[in-house]
């Protein structure tokens, strides 16, 4: 699919995925494909952003630094966020998303709501993640 994206025209590739659900993703492969056709890139880059934006918020967000981590590689969610390319980039947006969801005002909501707008373009059941920034007002 990735190198396939690097030989198509930006034409035909709106033609082909403007109407598919997680237009966002397919957006992010075609730009990639053409900036670094490399075909293993993907797998790189997606694990990059995801042990960055999960340390991050880990840090960020707990006291205890090691459990966490621990749990993040013993109960899957690693190996399934590198086989879930769609559900890994839009996890990584909100988790990227929290950050903004803790500030208030318009520093806060309209940054919070970008990000979760392109979280359920990359995976329509980040819509889930919306609540939160009520949630953290509670």
């Amino acid at each position: 699919m990735y190198q396939g994206f690097g030989r198509l025209d930006f034409d035909v590739f709106l033609n082909r995925y403007w109407g598919e659900r997680d237009f966002g993703f397919y957006l992010t492969y075609w730009l990639m494909a053409n900036i670094i056709p490399w075909s293993q890139f993907p797998i790189y880059f997606i694990t990059a952003l995801f042990v960055v934006v999960t340390f991050r918020f880990i840090y960020k967000n707990t006291n205890a630094t090691l459990i966490p981590v621990l749990v993040m590689f013993a109960f899957g969610a690693f190996s399934f966020y590198m086989a879930a390319y769609r559900q890994c980039f839009a996890m990584c947006l909100c988790l990227i998303a929290f950050e903004f969801a803790k500030k208030r005002g318009l520093r806060g909501i309209l940054p919070y709501a970008a990000l979760i707008y392109l979280a359920t373009t990359m995976h329509i059941s980040s819509i889930v993640f919306i609540p939160v920034y009520f949630l953290v007002r509670i």
